[in-house]
């Protein structure tokens, strides 16, 4: 599979369990993202502004709780749709440029 596509991920499928993130919290779906813990730190709030796989707007408020295989560098992050069929779709075609702020307090 990673010849045919060096993007994909290996998941454990579970049953009736809410996904965790690296932090040891729940992730949120369309609310969680993971990151490069080198550059954002864990817990740090982030607004998205970006597009999804459809081409909508998606601008938003979120907290970086994960972190990622495939999440290197200060400009990449990981959106969480959620879990199930439709988040997994919806993530599976997710591939946009956007931007990212930090909210750092003073």
């Amino acid at each position: 599979l990673m010849l045919q596509n060096p993007r994909y991920i290996y998941f454990r499928e579970t049953v009736g369990e809410t996904p965790f993130g690296s932090t040891g919290v729940v992730l949120t779906p369309k609310r969680s993202v993971a990151v490069d813990n080198d550059y954002i730190p864990p817990h740090t709030l982030l607004w998205l502004d970006t597009t999804d796989g459809d081409g909508d707007s998606l601008t938003q408020l979120v907290v970086a709780q994960d972190v990622g295989s495939g999440v290197k560098g200060p400009i990449r992050a990981d959106f969480f749709w959620g879990h199930g069929g439709n988040s997994f779709e919806k993530a599976g075609r997710m591939k946009s440029s956007g931007t990212y702020y930090l909210l750092l307090p003073r």
